[in-house]
C-alpha cells in the first residue's frame, strides 16, 4: 500500500492514470519503423506489435559448430559440402538474419490469416512445430478428449510443397529462421524450445493502429502548437501520453475542442472530432489542409503536488 500511495503522490492531484506506469495499447506503423536495429527490433503482424529484441539477444551468436548441409535458405551448400565455413557467421546469426532484415516492418504476409483458429488438442503424431502435426485418436481435432487441456489459439506460417521432398513445409522466401525446422531430418536441430516465437503473447507489446489520423494540439498559455499522428482508437489519455514529451505537465490542462471539454476516456470520434479523410478523398482534396485542433487551457500545476 505504501508503494501505491507513493505512486499516487507523484501523480499529483489531477485525474487520470499514473503515467509513470502507463502502458500503451496502440502503436502506429511509423513508431514500429523506428525500432529497426538488432538491439532494438520490433515487428508487426496480423494486427499486433512485437518486441523481438530479447529473442535476438538470446540467440545471437549461438551454435558456432558447422551447420552441415544447411544453408541460409534451408538448402545444402552442395553435395557433401558444408554450407558454412569456419569463418562464416554462426548458424544462430544466420537464422536471425531474415528477422533482422525485416526489423521495423509488418510481416503479416509471412503468416496464413486463415489459421487464426484453435489448434487441436491431444497427443501429436510425428512431432511438429506449433501444432503442425496431426492428432492421434479416434475423435480427432473436432472431438478432443475431455481429459485434455482446453485448446489454445494457433498462429501458423504460410506453407508450400517443397520441390525437393514433396512435403508440405513452411514457406520462408527470405530463408529459414529461428524455430523453423530444417528441410531434411537433422540430428543437431533442437526442437525442445516449446512454442515457436511467433505463437503466444510473450513478445507482444500492443496493437497496431489500423487507421491513423493527425491532430493539432495548441497550448493557449504558450501559443505552442504540435501535430501528432495518433491511432483512431486511442483514448484522449493515450493521446495525452503521446504529448508528454512536448509538455510534461499536460495533465494540468483542460482539453477542449470547439469550446467543449473533452472526455479523456473517449476517443477522438467519440468526442465529436470526426475523421474526414474519406470525405477529402471523395472531393479530391488534400486532407492535410485541415487538421482538427485541440486547445489546452492551463488550470494549475497540480502534477507537482
Amino acid at each position: 500500500m505504501a508503494d501505491s500511495a507513493g505512486a499516487m503522490q507523484r501523480r499529483g492531484l489531477v485525474d487520470g492514470p499514473d503515467f509513470e506506469f502507463f502502458q500503451r495499447r496502440y502503436f502506429t506503423p511509423a513508431e514500429v519503423a523506428e525500432h529497426n536495429l538488432p538491439e532494438d527490433l520490433w515487428v508487426s503482424y496480423l494486427g499486433s506489435v512485437y518486441d523481438l529484441t530479447p529473442l535476438a539477444q538470446e540467440h545471437k551468436g549461438e551454435g558456432r559448430s558447422l551447420d552441415q548441409g544447411q544453408g541460409v535458405h534451408g538448402s545444402g551448400g552442395g553435395l557433401g559440402q558444408p554450407a558454412l565455413t569456419a569463418a562464416a557467421p554462426s548458424p544462430g546469426d544466420l537464422l536471425l538474419k531474415p528477422i533482422i532484415e525485416v526489423a521495423g516492418q509488418d510481416i503479416s504476409h509471412w503468416f496464413d490469416p486463415k489459421t487464426r483458429d484453435v489448434s487441436p488438442a491431444g497427443p501429436r503424431v510425428e512431432g511438429g512445430v506449433g501444432g503442425e502435426a496431426g492428432v492421434a485418436g479416434v475423435g480427432g481435432a473436432d472431438c478432443p478428449s475431455p481429459l485434455q487441456p482446453p485448446p489454445q489459439p494457433s498462429l501458423k506460417i504460410r506453407k508450400h510443397v517443397d520441390p525437393l521432398t514433396g512435403t508440405l513445409r513452411y514457406r520462408t522466401p527470405r530463408g529459414r529462421f529461428l524455430h523453423v525446422p530444417p528441410q531434411l531430418p537433422r540430428s543437431d536441430w533442437a526442437n525442445d524450445f516449446g512454442k515457436p516465437w511467433w505463437q503466444g503473447t510473450r513478445y507482444e507489446v500492443g496493437r497496431l493502429s489500423a487507421k491513423t489520423r493527425s491532430i493539432r494540439i495548441i497550448n493557449t498559455l504558450t501559443s505552442q502548437e504540435h501535430t501528432l499522428e495518433v491511432g483512431a482508437l486511442e483514448s484522449m489519455w493515450e493521446i495525452l501520453h503521446r504529448y508528454l514529451p512536448y509538455n510534461a505537465h499536460a495533465a494540468s490542462y483542460t482539453w477542449k475542442y470547439e469550446g467543449k471539454k473533452l472526455n479523456m476516456d473517449y476517443t477522438l470520434e467519440e468526442n465529436g472530432i470526426r475523421d474526414e479523410d474519406e470525405e477529402f478523398d471523395y472531393l479530391n482534396m488534400d486532407g492535410t489542409l485541415y487538421i482538427p485542433a485541440i486547445l489546452l487551457y492551463f488550470n494549475d500545476d497540480l502534477t507537482e503536488l
